[in-house]
């Protein structure tokens, strides 16, 4: 969205380079994860049952990449409209598709399976969308310009991702407790919902900071941010009290009275979600600045916090150790 921005003329030539570059940088990712998943999984949840969740969860990865280049330049042409058709047919799919797999039986499986199955819907939408070539002068962006920037971008939300997985794989491996797990995946699945919402702001804000950067107008990009932050108090806030106070009666909705005991950490949850899609907005608007590496360091420092919080509180809170633990996470990333 950035490069596009700033070089509205020549983003067919910018979609074309960056897409390159996280082809390379996602499928290296995610084969070095698939191959190590066995000592992620013993090394850090001390449990090599989880291999497999972990080498199937690796196929996100590239299908989310590939699909944020759409995004990012759909979001950079300003497409708002095309964007939100996107954006929304991929969180939209994310809930439906996490809960059907789910009630179908397939568990943890159905998480993972749920959420590559959004990530395909939401790639094939936005390749609909994407409009027809234009000009194919990428003006003065290079590969290494390009690299640089996809690999910061691409740790950073690489991160975020995983300390979405996180608490539910700590979940499985500290309790071992089937139950608890399909109770925590029903919370979990809930209070993304303001998260959601969250990410639109996210991406419309990158390009309008990345414009107000060009233009050297520092007043234009405080004027962005404190417009995206309020629009986030006045339409997100609501959304998650609503949320956090009614949990028990939305997860008996959603789900069924047996699912009643994840109430407690939906309501705690949904919090640690809000507070996390603030921190995306804030990724965002660095990203925006050019400042990537630092997005990226903020992101993936928060990796070694959020395993060590999972560690901490699920033996003695159990599920409501996990919400507390993404929460404070969270939390720490807005610090």
């Amino acid at each position: 969205a950035k490069f596009t921005a700033d070089n509205l003329t020549g983003s067919y030539s910018v979609f074309k380079m960056v897409s390159k570059a996280h082809w390379m940088l996602s499928l290296t990712l995610a084969t070095v994860l698939f191959l190590c998943a066995p000592y992620i999984a013993d090394i850090l949840f001390h449990d090599t049952q989880l291999t497999p969740y972990i080498r199937l969860s690796v196929l996100i990865i590239p299908i989310v990449s590939y699909l944020s280049v759409h995004q990012g330049s759909l979001n950079g042409m300003r497409l708002f409209g095309k964007l939100a058709i996107c954006t929304s047919v991929f969180g939209i799919s994310r809930l439906l598709m996490v809960i059907f797999f789910v009630l179908l039986g397939f568990g943890l499986y159905g998480v993972i399976v749920g959420l590559i199955t959004a990530s395909l819907l939401g790639l094939a939408t936005s390749m609909y969308l994407y409009p027809k070539p234009n000009n194919l002068d990428a003006g003065s962006l290079s590969y290494k310009q390009m690299i640089s920037f996809a690999l910061s971008v691409t740790i950073s939300f690489s991160s975020i991702t995983l300390i979405w997985n996180i608490d539910l794989l700590a979940t499985k491996a500290l309790l071992r407790d089937n139950v608890l797990v399909g109770l925590y995946t029903s919370a979990t699945t809930l209070s993304r919902i303001p998260y959601e919402f969250l990410t639109v702001f996210a991406a419309t804000v990158l390009p309008s900071i990345a414009l107000a950067k060009s233009l050297e107008d520092l007043d234009l990009v405080k004027k962005y941010a404190r417009q995206t932050l309020r629009y986030v108090l006045i339409l997100v806030l609501p959304c998650s009290v609503i949320i956090s106070i009614c949990a028990e009666r939305l997860i008996v909705i959603f789900y069924s009275q047996e699912y009643q005991m994840a109430a407690n950490s939906l309501s705690l949850l949904v919090w640690g979600y809000s507070f996390m899609g603030v921190f995306v907005i804030m990724i965002s608007i660095l990203n925006g600045l050019g400042k990537s590496g630092l997005s990226m360091v903020f992101a993936s420092s928060l990796i070694p916090v959020s395993i060590i919080l999972n560690i901490f509180l699920i033996p003695r809170y159990e599920i409501l150790g996990a919400a507390a633990a993404t929460t404070i996470t969270a939390l720490v990333g807005l610090s």
